[in-house]
């Protein structure tokens, strides 16, 4: 099947994907949901492909109001692959993204869950502003900054693969007036020049994760005054002779707790409680 052209699918009308389903989109296109987009359980995928040369202004857009909710769909060259608004609502799993300028946008007040997805190919960043929560998400940002949140946002990733193809640019990134809130647990994130990058970051809850081959594991350039952070029950080895992670700015209370850092610290600030010796185990996805 193939589109020509930009669609929208309206509010109160659902349309669902065929599993195995193959559709193909002009570079231009973009479909919008107002209504209701589904796929369930496509256990032989379907895919939407679009043509060389899509760009930002192309994908899928849930609108306020519009409802993503699709199982086993990959998406490929798609500009911004799920672009969730304000009032929109969406949810993919086990499909794969490919080659998206912005795999994932997500405005204030919008929410995209994922569970099983793989994020490969990448050729620029994904913006959350709203809220993300994130399963066993495989997610390679090909050299370019990773997942970038602000005031209000919400990013939640368990059980996941976050990297990239060396150790240049950051991962997860919290940045604005007052930051993200995010929260990672049983995560592995390597080959990236940060694996958390806060300038600042409201507070953050991380424990079990696994952070290595990155050149620093946080850059921590600022927290909330009274809710700071936490990391527990993790492993974070640098490489190329850097810090496990580097402090400056104003921050609260932040600790890190039993968890392994070989490769030491760069400025004050942070409480270092039971300290490993050796790699934590029982870290990273699962």
């Amino acid at each position: 099947m193939a589109i020509a052209g930009s669609t929208t699918i309206a509010a109160g009308t659902t349309v669902a994907v065929a599993a195995g389903a193959k559709i193909t989109l002009a570079a231009s296109a973009m479909i919008t949901v107002n209504g209701t987009l589904l796929a369930s359980d496509c256990a032989t995928h379907a895919s939407l492909t679009w043509a060389a040369g899509a760009g930002q202004g192309t994908g899928i857009t849930v609108a306020s109001g519009g409802t993503l909710k699709i199982d086993g769909v990959d998406i490929m060259g798609a500009g911004t692959a799920l672009n969730v608004q304000g009032g929109g609502s969406a949810e993919y799993d086990d499909g794969t993204i490919t080659s998206a300028v912005a795999p994932f946008q997500v405005a204030s007040g919008g929410t995209l869950t994922t569970n099983g997805a793989t994020v490969t190919g990448t050729r620029g960043t994904s913006s959350i502003n709203g809220t993300i929560v994130a399963t066993g998400l495989d997610y390679n940002s090909d050299g370019n900054s990773g997942i970038v949140g602000t005031d209000g946002t919400t990013m939640s990733f368990t059980n996941s693969k976050l990297h990239g193809n060396g150790p240049t640019a950051d991962m997860l990134i919290s940045g604005g007036v007052a930051g993200a809130t995010i929260t990672v647990k049983n995560t592995e994130i390597y080959m990236v020049h940060c694996a958390f990058h806060f300038q600042p970051v409201n507070t953050f809850t991380i424990s079990y994760a696994n952070l290595h081959d990155n050149a620093f594991g946080f850059m921590l350039y600022g927290s909330s005054p009274t809710l700071g952070g936490t990391m527990a029950y993790s492993n974070d080895v640098a490489t190329s002779g850097e810090f496990g992670f580097s402090v400056a700015g104003t921050n609260g209370p932040i600790t890190f707790d039993h968890d392994y850092i070989p490769d030491g610290v760069a400025g004050q600030g942070v409480a270092i409680t039971n300290a490993s010796t050796t790699s934590v185990s029982g870290t990273g996805a699962m």
